[in-house]
C-alpha cells in the first residue's frame, strides 16, 4: 500500500513539475501598437499571463473573441486558455460597456488581471489584437514559455475611419486559400475590417460558376505571361513572354470557407466580379471548335511570373493617415473600394 501511495505522490510531483517548467518572458520595454491607440496610460508593474489564466466571457456574441484569445494561448503555451464562469485572480474578463461606441474598447492590464470592456464583440476583438501586440515577440513559438509578461496600462481606443480596407488582386496573380487566410490574419492584427477581393479581370477568372463552367475552364488559365513591360505600350509581336501556362481558381466551397474565416475575425469580404471582365481580353466563343484555339491567345497586360515575381507577390500598398483627435465627422464616410489600404 505504501508503494502505491509513494508512486502516486511521485507521479503527481512529476506532473506539477512538468506543468510548471518553462521560462517567464519579460516585457521588452517598448510599447509598439499599430495602429497607434487614441489614448495610452502607463502604470507601474506587470501582469503574468499563463496557460492557467482563465477567460471570463461576460458579453453576448463574444465567442469569436474568446477563440482569438485561445489562439494566443496556443501560440504561447501550446494550448488554449481555460474558461471560467466568474472573475477570479489572474483572469481575462470580456464585458460590454454601453458607454463605448461599437468598435471602441478599453483595455486595462493590472497585476491582478486583464479587463476588456467594449461596445460590441468587434471592439473586444480589437482589444485582443492590441493585447497580442503588447506581448513580448520572442514568446511566440518559443516552445518553452511558462508565463509571458505584459506591462500594466490602460488603453482606450476606437477607429478613426469606419471603412478600413485592403484589396487583394487575385485576378492577375493567383493566391492560394492558405495565403488568403494568412493575409486575413495580418489584417485582423491591424484592425482592418474590409477585404476587397478582386476575383475577375482580363488576366484571369478566379471564381467557380457551376452553371457556366467554361468561365474557369478557359478564363482561369493563361497560356503565357508577359515578361517585363512593352516600351511602346502596344503589346504586339515584339513583346517577350515566358511561354508557361499560369492560373487557378477558387471553388464555391473555398469562397465560403474564406468568407467564414474573415467573419470570425470581424472582416467583411467585398468581391469584385466584372462582366465580361476587362474589354481588352479576347474571350473565346461559347460554342464551336475555335473556342479552344482562341483560348491560347495570351491575355494582354499580363503580370510577369519571372522577371517581376517580387512585385507580383506585393499586391498591397499601404498608406498612413493621421486623424485629428476627435474630428471623426469628416472621416466617417465610406472610402472607395479601389483604395489598396486605409489605415489611421
Amino acid at each position: 500500500m505504501r508503494h502505491i501511495v509513494l508512486r502516486t505522490a511521485l507521479a503527481c510531483a512529476a506532473w506539477w513539475g512538468l506543468a510548471g517548467c518553462g521560462r517567464t518572458v519579460p516585457v521588452d520595454g517598448e510599447l509598439a501598437v499599430i495602429p497607434q491607440p487614441a489614448s495610452v496610460g502607463l502604470a507601474e508593474g506587470s501582469f503574468l499571463l499563463s496557460a492557467r489564466s482563465p477567460i471570463v466571457v461576460g458579453m453576448e456574441g463574444a465567442e469569436p473573441v474568446a477563440r482569438a484569445l485561445d489562439q494566443v494561448g496556443e501560440a504561447l503555451f501550446g494550448r488554449p486558455l481555460r474558461r471560467a464562469d466568474s472573475p477570479a485572480a489572474g483572469a481575462v474578463v470580456l464585458r460590454r460597456d454601453a458607454a463605448l461606441a461599437g468598435e471602441a474598447y478599453a483595455l486595462t492590464v493590472s497585476p491582478e488581471g486583464i479587463d476588456i470592456a467594449a461596445g460590441s464583440p468587434a471592439g473586444a476583438f480589437y482589444a485582443v489584437q492590441t493585447l497580442r501586440q503588447l506581448l513580448p515577440p520572442e514568446a511566440f513559438g518559443a516552445g518553452d514559455v511558462r508565463r509571458a509578461e505584459i506591462p500594466c496600462l490602460t488603453i482606450v481606443d476606437e477607429p478613426c475611419m469606419r471603412y478600413r480596407g485592403v484589396m487583394l488582386d487575385a485576378a492577375r496573380h493567383f493566391f492560394t486559400v492558405d495565403e488568403v487566410k494568412r493575409l486575413l490574419d495580418i489584417l485582423a492584427l491591424h484592425k482592418i475590417n474590409t477585404f476587397h477581393w478582386h476575383l475577375t479581370d482580363d488576366q484571369g477568372w478566379r471564381i467557380e460558376i457551376r452553371k457556366y463552367p467554361r468561365l474557369t475552364e478557359f478564363g482561369s488559365v493563361r497560356t503565357r505571361t508577359l515578361i517585363g513591360r512593352d516600351p511602346g505600350g502596344e503589346y504586339d509581336e515584339t513583346c517577350r513572354f515566358d511561354e508557361t501556362p499560369y492560373g487557378g481558381f477558387y471553388t464555391q466551397q473555398e469562397i465560403r470557407d474564406v468568407v467564414a474565416y474573415a467573419a470570425e475575425r470581424f472582416i467583411t469580404v467585398i468581391p469584385e466580379i466584372e462582366f465580361r471582365a476587362m474589354p481588352s481580353r479576347r474571350w473565346p466563343p461559347i460554342r464551336g471548335s475555335a473556342a479552344r484555339a482562341s483560348s491560347t491567345r495570351c491575355a494582354r497586360r499580363g503580370t510577369s511570373t519571372t522577371a517581376s515575381t517580387a512585385r507580383a507577390r506585393r499586391p498591397l500598398s499601404s498608406s498612413s493617415r493621421t486623424c485629428s483627435p476627435r474630428s471623426r465627422s469628416s472621416s466617417r464616410g465610406p472610402m472607395s473600394t479601389s483604395a489598396a489600404t486605409s489605415a489611421r
